[in-house]
């Protein structure tokens, strides 16, 4: 049963389990977010009716605020914090022009709270400067470069990643009256240079 736990914890499943046995209550119990125990055939059925009930109320959710979704990974990839890889220089005025989420993936259901993970492209540009390491020479004595040329320009990339989104929620009052939280999780990403993509750490 805990290889099953794990299982279901690693692959974002839920296993309802039907029996009258205390010990599998017990690591039931120890287990609510993947392991739903059912004493019969009843009570799971009316269990699992209720969260697929639920699933569906947070998938219309989503369609109804996916705007709110969007913008808000904008406005917070815009402000969070970029590393330049390839050169040493800094990444500034970032600009995000689209925003598009896809496949979503209910992790936790309850009566007025959800969590979904989803993936979002956002294709942005951004304005980068640094010390080009092709010019210049480098002083052994002084453990520095010199007269090294500062380049600065635009770049254009396209990003994908995954982000989670907070739902709170009451069934009795229509999707558009939900209360949406989105994280993007660590809030610096790595831009290379020389690949069209930013990383994200």
């Amino acid at each position: 049963m805990l290889s099953l736990a794990k299982w279901c914890d690693d692959n974002k499943e839920v296993v309802y389990i039907v029996s009258q046995d205390g010990d599998l209550k017990g690591v039931c119990d120890n287990n609510p977010k993947t392991l739903i125990y059912q004493e019969g055939v009843a009570e799971f059925l009316d269990a699992f009716n209720r969260r697929e009930a639920l699933a569906n109320y947070v998938q219309s959710i989503l369609k109804e605020k996916a705007g709110v979704v969007k913008n808000a990974i904008k406005k917070q990839f815009e402000s969070a914090g970029f590393i330049l890889h390839g050169e040493c220089g800094d990444v500034e005025d970032v600009l995000v022009f689209s925003v598009k989420i896809e496949n979503p993936l209910l992790v936790t259901v309850e009566d007025h709270y959800a969590i979904v993970e989803m993936t979002a492209h956002v294709e942005c540009k951004a304005n980068v400067s640094y010390a080009d390491s092709n010019t210049g020479y480098y002083d052994n004595e002084d453990d520095r470069y010199y007269f090294r040329d500062t380049v600065k320009k635009t770049i254009r990339r396209e990003i994908s990643f995954e982000i989670e989104v907070e739902i709170e929620f009451d069934v009795a009052h229509p999707p558009k009256d939900a209360e949406l939280t989105v994280d993007l999780g660590k809030r610096n990403f790595n831009v290379d240079l020389y690949e069209n993509h930013y990383e994200h750490v």
